[in-house]
């Protein structure tokens, strides 16, 4: 999983690209630039989007474990509360 400052370097690289490519445009140099800094533009909009989906998986993942432990947690209590129960009603007989 990428962390959190992989993310946050991905995008500035972006943001240093986006730069870059106005100021080729602007004719203030680079003349010959503007396809490799599409293309760097364009791997580091693909390495955000991938960081962004695995910080994503990542949450979800963790999210379905927690929900997991207490189905599980509330499972256990109950049949707890079930045996009790009876324990209790064998007890009163």
């Amino acid at each position: 999983m990428l962390s959190l400052g992989k993310v946050c370097a991905s995008a500035a690289l972006l943001l240093a690209a986006t730069e870059l490519a106005f100021a080729g445009s602007n004719g203030l140099g680079f003349p010959d630039a503007g396809a490799s800094i599409r293309k760097l533009n364009r791997q580091a909009v693909d390495r955000f989007n991938s960081a962004s989906s695995d910080v994503r998986r990542s949450q979800r993942h963790q999210q379905q474990k927690r929900k997991a432990r207490e189905r599980a947690f509330r499972k256990e209590r109950l049949e707890r509360r079930k045996k009790q129960d009876l324990e209790r009603e064998i007890q009163q007989r």
